[in-house]
């Protein structure tokens, strides 16, 4: 559990007291699904806000299984047996991300899908560095969490509107935005999150989360950017990718 400081009243007598409080998924949205040809195609985006105790295996999500976008990907795998396709989460599972509800869906190659998966492991990186300074610094008066966005893009991997080309059922790619965020204690725990400054006592922490490391000549990996310009030039803090379905 989160941890956060209860100074005792002034004049009391009474201990400062360590309150436990859950900071799991701080605030969360999904967008909507998208249709093609009357078969639902999965899901347009989703967005976490998640908090220090967002570790990953503990969140309750689901893995996909023959259900999954089933009226899509039994088709597509025939169409395209030399691709193999997956139904790939937009929030991981271990993360708190459903494998049967279509909205955190999309079909993905699975070269694509171990692509994405180098992210989400950054991610859970930085979720687990969070954890550790809260546990570490219970005083403090912020705790940290990840702000993370995935959009799936509107283009189609194959001919649009065509719904005899079943590529044009699968979209093109993934957009990733994910970050630090400082998440208020007080007066009560506050559901949107701050910018990391440079004069955060922390900094050097979250900076020393070791990065993706992949192939920068990827065919599945685009635009990775550090995102420091949103942050005065703080590197580190946030990141974005783009995860494609190869041509």
């Amino acid at each position: 559990m989160a941890k956060r400081k209860i100074p005792a009243p002034p004049g009391s007598r009474n201990r400062d007291q360590i309150e436990d409080f859950s900071r799991r998924i701080v605030a969360w949205d999904h967008g909507g699904t998208r249709t093609v040809g009357g078969k639902c195609t999965g899901g347009e985006s989703m967005f976490r806000l998640l908090g220090p105790d967002a570790l990953p295996g503990q969140m309750g999500g689901s893995v996909t299984d023959d259900s999954s976008l089933q009226s899509v990907m039994g088709p597509l795998r025939m169409y395209s047996p030399d691709k193999n396709w997956v139904a790939g989460h937009l929030l991981n599972a271990d993360l708190g991300g459903s494998g049967i509800d279509p909205r955190n869906l999309t079909p993905l190659t699975t070269a694509a899908n171990r692509a994405h998966s180098v992210f989400e492991q950054h991610i859970k990186r930085m979720l687990e560095c969070c954890n550790r300074l809260d546990q570490n610094n219970p005083d403090a008066d912020v705790w940290y969490g990840v702000d993370y966005t995935v959009t799936v893009s509107p283009t189609t991997y194959g001919t649009a509107g065509d719904t005899g080309d079943w590529y044009s059922y699968v979209y093109s790619h993934l957009t990733l935005e994910y970050g630090f965020v400082r998440l208020p204690k007080f007066p009560c725990p506050q559901d949107v999150g701050q910018p990391v400054q440079t004069s955060d006592h922390h900094v050097d922490d979250l900076q020393r989360v070791p990065r993706p490391q992949f192939n920068g000549q990827s065919r599945n990996i685009e635009n990775w950017r550090d995102l420091a310009r949103v942050n005065g030039g703080l590197t580190g803090m946030a990141f974005s990718v783009e995860i494609h379905n190869e041509p």
